[in-house]
């Protein structure tokens, strides 16, 4: 038998995260319908999801106070994961994220439950091979419709990021509750849009800013880039391409997708 040892604050934590999780599974898509319910010890942990959000984050801050380092990371049709990239990844419900990440994903989504906004991940991490067949689908379909392959391969490819250019590769963006334009126009995004940075995602493709990320409005896509600079995103109103400031120009990735499928 292991000696009995006092826990440090981490181990403490994931513990707290782990039956945050079991909550989830059990409840996080039933909506609240009682005041018992709204008053019972749930919703109690639940409100102070925000606050453990920053000691979660407290724990990996680093000089300046800036948590999760690793996640200003920018991914797009220049700056293409490594060959081969496979994050470790955690399971939320049935879909997985980084496992860096998926503890603030919980949360935030426990948060949103309090304020009785329910919060339907769709997609979260997604394999290149998946990528790879989305992407080919859509590209198919528009020949079907009667686009020239050339035309095909640029509608899509700002619709759907190829394989190795997506954040979805690196387990790093979720898509909520509909996949569609008109996500705008519900509660659960308006308490995205004032809310998600303070559990570290910032809204990656915002409306008129196609020509910065190469991708159109897409108001159910968030992104995980820590608390930090969630804030600072959130506050300046910029996408994470301006943010950043810096990029790689290495087209190699989509030009070869693009040989490959554009004969």
């Amino acid at each position: 038998m292991k000696n009995k040892t006092k826990m440090s604050k981490s181990e403490k934590l994931c513990l707290i995260l782990a039956a945050l999780s079991v909550v989830f599974l059990l409840t996080a898509l039933i909506p609240s319908k009682t005041r018992e319910a709204e008053n019972s010890p749930v919703t109690e942990q639940i409100s102070s999801a925000e606050t453990k959000a920053r000691e979660l984050a407290a724990l990996v801050s680093g000089y300046g106070g800036i948590d999760n380092d690793w996640a200003l990371w920018l991914i797009n049709a220049k700056n293409p994961l490594p060959y081969g990239y496979l994050p470790e990844l955690s399971t939320i419900g049935v879909l997985d994220l980084d496992n860096r990440v998926a503890e603030y994903a919980l949360l935030m989504v426990m948060a949103a439950r309090k304020d009785r906004i329910i919060l339907s991940p769709v997609s979260a991490y997604r394999s290149v091979e998946r990528q790879a067949e989305n992407f080919e689908n859509t590209f198919k379909n528009e020949i079907f419709l009667g686009r020239s392959p050339e035309d095909a391969f640029e509608y899509t490819i700002s619709r759907i990021a190829v394989p190795y250019t997506s954040e979805h590769n690196a387990g790093l963006a979720i898509d909520f509750n509909m996949v569609e334009d008109e996500f705008d126009q519900t509660d659960e995004f308006l308490w995205l849009s004032k809310n998600a940075h303070k559990f570290g995602f910032i809204m990656r493709y915002p409306k008129e800013s196609t020509h910065i990320t190469g991708i159109v409005y897409e108001p159910w896509h968030y992104r995980f880039v820590g608390l930090y600079h969630a804030e600072r995103i959130y506050n300046l109103g910029i996408t994470l391409e301006e943010y950043i400031g810096i990029s790689a120009d290495d087209n190699s990735v989509v030009e070869a997708y693009r040989n490959q499928l554009v004969v």
